[in-house]
């Protein structure tokens, strides 16, 4: 098991106490993200399916939630027992393989876990449809995740700000916002 597989699997049991975002202001984020109904929604990283909910309610299909964390993807499959629309995979992002490619990938509250950003992009390319798009979603600013994560450096990296952030994609992705401020940091693009 990698690094960050032990890691949040170690804190599986306590993320959803953790997670103190209010759910009109992730509501308000994921409104940003242009989910439509039918859409093809994979939840990346979505640990104990924080939004995997608010994710079927928007596309209103079954959605896809991979996090790379075992405990994490048991806890999420407990709390969605009852909902057939949400589909539990346990697996590494840049080496999974899904049957069809997804209109939209949404990454809560994870992005710094994926170090190696060449891997992450390579990934995205490989499961978004023509024209699907990708969101990266914080509900901290860019300084108070740097101090979230403080300690845990080897399984997460500092963000650069919002627009340098995002034009490391813009050669295969057109950047449709990329905004930052002390409540939040967002990142959306579609494929070229």
């Amino acid at each position: 098991m990698s690094k960050v597989a032990e890691f949040f699997s170690s804190i599986a049991e306590k993320w959803d106490s953790m997670e103190t975002t209010p759910s009109s202001k992730i509501d308000a984020l994921l409104a940003r993200c242009d989910i439509k109904e039918g859409d093809r929604v994979l939840d990346l990283a979505c640990g104990t399916g924080i939004i995997t909910g608010k994710l079927i309610s928007l596309s209103q299909r079954e959605v896809i939630a991979l996090d790379i964390a075992p405990k994490m993807i048991e806890i999420a499959k407990a709390k969605y027992i009852e909902e057939p629309l949400a589909t539990f995979v346990v697996g590494d992002f840049q080496t999974v393989q899904f049957p069809e490619r997804f209109d939209k990938i949404i990454i809560y509250n994870a992005y710094p876990h994926f170090i190696d950003k060449g891997a992450f992009r390579n990934a995205l390319l490989r499961c978004l449809k023509p024209e699907g798009e990708f969101a990266i979603i914080h509900s901290l600013s860019r300084q108070a995740l740097d101090g979230h994560h403080h300690g845990i450096e080897s399984i997460s990296r500092s963000l650069l700000p919002v627009k340098e952030e995002a034009s490391f994609y813009q050669s295969d992705f057109l950047i449709l916002d990329a905004e930052e401020d002390d409540t939040h940091y967002l990142i959306r693009a579609k494929k070229k």
